[in-house]
């Protein structure tokens, strides 16, 4: 088996170019198109995406590989409010993954983290990233205050 270094994770990204995928929304946009997520209050919407998370089998990206579906689930039904948390710490030995997702792909992060949010009822989204992420973490804002600012120019 290979191992899986900085410049292999960065061709799984990579764009049609085969150079990484911008991190800039409108690159991400043509690639990916919006997100269409209806509004919170449609749960038959909830209900049909998170059954396909969890008949998909996806898995949490850290090493125990806990179910999706099985954390989602347990955040609808706790009967307290909600809260998604992307944990980008990189605690894992030797890994580089939180870091090449939040430098090149910062959009599909964030993406994920909406449904998610939007699936178990949270009005929050905590992304935890480690001190040493530095070109990661900045991705991650300039994603977030170009997804603010765009937001705010289409009210």
């Amino acid at each position: 088996m290979r191992a899986m270094t900085l410049d292999s994770a960065t061709r799984l990204l990579a764009g049609p170019g085969g150079s990484p995928s911008s991190s800039d929304l409108s690159t991400h946009l043509a690639t990916h198109g919006p997100l269409d997520i209806p509004a919170r209050d449609d749960p038959g919407w909830r209900s049909g995406m998170w059954r396909a998370v969890s008949e998909s089998g996806l898995l949490g990206r850290g090493g125990a590989g806990f179910p999706s579906g099985v954390k989602w689930d347990a955040a609808r039904r706790s009967g307290r409010r909600p809260m998604v948390v992307v944990n980008a710490m990189e605690g894992e030995p030797a890994s580089a993954k939180d870091r090449v997702l939040l430098t090149y792909a910062p959009h599909l992060v964030i993406d994920g983290a909406e449904v998610a949010a939007t699936v178990v009822g949270a009005s929050e989204v905590v992304v935890c990233v480690a001190d040493h992420s530095g070109p990661a973490a900045a991705a991650l804002e300039a994603a977030i205050t170009e997804r603010n600012r765009s937001r705010r120019s289409s009210i």
